[in-house]
């Protein structure tokens, strides 16, 4: 006799989008209240407990409402090199800005390739490779991290932008990413920031201690 069988409906182990995605209106409610109201936020909780799917389904919403949504998780991340690399790319990979993101690169940073590319419909997008020589300093770190602020001046957009396992910029290569980022964070008044990490005591400390440079900068 054949058995009927039930899909399990929960995705589990990976992140989910759409029809995947049960039982957290109100959380996700909260997270686009919060958005739209401009307020940085700070997400914690252990892995694989579906707060990237969450926070992506936010993104899903926003995107509609002249947002500019990122995604930057750090935790492959492992030099200072590859995290301008990498979260430079996010920008010359979006295809909404990646034409003014390359032309701003071109013209800001002389120490770094372009591999620029022609999607089928003509647009570009590159990826952003460090050539040296030398190592990477404060103002090449200022201009990646800031490469955001002016493309939403540019577009006249509103950008969100998430970091993923966000207390892994506290120590790359011996540099306090932290530091340059609050030095750069603090002025950009078209930028919403989302800081997720899965340890949460470092990432509470960061954001509620006086002593610490992101002091107050983000809703829990």
């Amino acid at each position: 006799m054949k058995k009927d069988t039930i899909q399990n409906p929960f995705v589990h182990g990976k992140v989910v989008r759409e029809n995947d995605f049960f039982n957290r209106a109100s959380e996700k409610e909260r997270l686009i209240r919060l958005l739209r109201a401009r307020n940085n936020i700070l997400v914690t909780g252990d892995r694989r407990v579906g707060k990237t799917s969450l926070l992506l389904r936010c993104f899903d919403e926003l995107a509609h409402k002249n947002s500019e949504t990122f995604y930057f998780n750090l935790d492959p991340i492992t030099s200072l090199q590859a995290f301008v690399e990498r979260y430079g790319s996010i920008f010359t990979q979006n295809k909404s800005v990646a034409k003014r993101a390359i032309d701003f690169l071109k013209v800001m940073l002389k120490g770094f390739n372009l591999d620029i590319q022609l999607a089928d419909d003509g647009s570009p997008t590159a990826s952003i490779n460090w050539k040296g020589p030398g190592e990477l300093h404060h103002q090449m770190i200022q201009e990646i991290l800031n490469l955001p602020q002016e493309l939403a001046e540019k577009y006249s957009k509103r950008f969100v932008i998430c970091f993923d396992e966000f207390q892994i910029a506290r120590d790359l290569d011996g540099t306090d990413l932290i530091a340059e980022m609050r030095s750069a964070f603090q002025r950009h008044d078209r930028i919403t920031y989302v800081f997720m990490g899965s340890e949460a005591s470092i990432l509470n400390r960061l954001f509620n201690s006086p002593k610490e440079k992101f002091f107050n900068s983000a809703v829990k």
